[in-house]
């Protein structure tokens, strides 16, 4: 299975049930995610998110069952929820936050790197008024959330500018960039 099959399939304007089938396969393996966060550019493109929102929906489970002992990792996979994350958060929509702020509950694991950060691609001014306006029940909590790291200054345009740098060097996403 590889992750250029699996980009190709993801691009059909109209795939066959074979083709939609085959495509769910490939994105149940994991290495084929990681092929695909690869192939992704940077910034990613808003016609990418419904790929990205269902991958980050696979890592939420990937997450879920290594904690619970359902699955194991050698390393190679456990961080591909803050590189799907992190293309997500380049798309910059601001419902966003709320698919970010349910997958940092999973557990404590995820919790403590999938921060505020990831939250506000859309921009912090755009996720505090989509917060405000959520009728979404968990809205008020992850409002709560940002409102507290914007108090701390760390969504600050200068330290998010450092972040996203360093998330995007760490991911290899625009290698060679000047720094912020």
């Amino acid at each position: 299975m590889s992750a250029s099959e699996a980009w190709a399939l993801a691009h059909l304007e109209q795939p066959s049930p074979t083709q939609t089938e085959r495509l769910e396969r490939l994105l149940d393996d994991v290495a084929v995610r990681d092929g695909l966060y690869r192939l992704m550019p940077w910034p990613a493109l808003a016609s990418h998110r419904p790929l990205l929102l269902e991958l980050f929906a696979r890592e939420m489970a990937y997450r879920d069952a290594l904690w619970h002992g359902r699955a194991s990792d050698d390393g190679d996979f456990f961080e591909n929820i803050y590189w799907c994350g992190l293309l997500l958060f380049s798309v910059a929509k601001a419902q966003d936050a709320l698919v970010v702020w349910r997958a940092r509950r999973l557990n404590m694991d995820v919790g403590s790197m999938l921060d505020a950060r990831f939250m506000v691609g859309a921009g912090v001014t755009q996720t505090i008024a989509f917060l405000r306006s959520s009728t979404d029940p968990d809205a008020p909590e992850a409002l709560e959330y940002v409102l507290d790291w914007q108090r701390d200054g760390e969504l600050a345009v200068h330290m998010m500018a450092l972040w996203e740098w360093s998330q995007r060097e760490y991911f290899g996403l625009g290698e060679g960039a000047a720094g912020p």
